[in-house]
């Protein structure tokens, strides 16, 4: 039976900690750089979906004024945390690449997410997002990304930190193709559909 136990304002953690680390995002283009920091502190991990899974998907959610968090979310990461899980939240944003928001809505709407989680003492290790799409209207974004889920990406990302057991970790996500991400990346996935996410989460782990 598989146990629960415990991207980005990670700028606010301090620079030397020896647990931080950089990670090089996918790009638009070969010359371009990426980084965002992550916070690792155990050695199992927790992948959340965003949209559909942490706040309620009203499709190409962008501002804050969109943000609607799903119901029971800061007390189903508060018992993951518990358990001595790292969370990470990973994300397809092909609204970039569609032209409906910029990079920087998307960063500006994480941090404040991050002052919400952080108000319930919710410590999130990483937000990691991906803005292609091969149908992009925004040229410097059509690509065929390896971080746009169900492409395993995002997670190998974190799992190239070397800290992570591959079967102490698991993802939860409201499509099939977060449920692939997972499959792809060698770890369990579980598909919400919705309800109280602290039910879901004691019920699958």
């Amino acid at each position: 039976m598989f146990k629960c136990s415990r991207s980005c304002n990670p700028v606010r953690y301090q620079r030397n900690n020896k647990n931080l680390n950089s990670i090089q995002c996918c790009t638009s283009k070969p010359y371009q750089k990426r980084n965002i920091q992550v916070l690792s502190r155990n050695t199992k991990a927790a992948f959340f979906d965003r949209d559909g899974v942490i706040n309620v998907d009203y499709d190409y959610v962008a501002k804050i004024e969109e943000l609607e968090f799903v119901k029971d979310v800061f007390l189903a990461l508060q018992y993951v945390q518990s358990k001595e899980y790292d969370i990470f939240i990973i994300t397809n944003q092909s609204g970039v690449a569609r032209g409906f928001y910029k990079e920087t809505d998307i960063q500006i709407l994480h941090t404040h997410m991050d002052d919400q989680f952080k108000k319930k003492g919710i410590e999130i290790n990483g937000y990691l997002y991906c803005p292609h799409h091969v149908d992009a209207t925004v040229p410097e974004y059509s690509k065929d990304c390896n971080w746009r889920k169900p492409n395993p990406g995002m997670i190998e990302a974190i799992f190239s930190l070397n800290q992570y057991d591959k079967n102490e970790c698991f993802l939860i996500g409201d499509r099939c193709s977060d449920i692939m991400a997972a499959k792809n990346a060698g770890i369990r996935g579980e598909k919400f559909v919705g309800g109280s996410l602290l039910s879901f989460v004691k019920e699958k782990f």
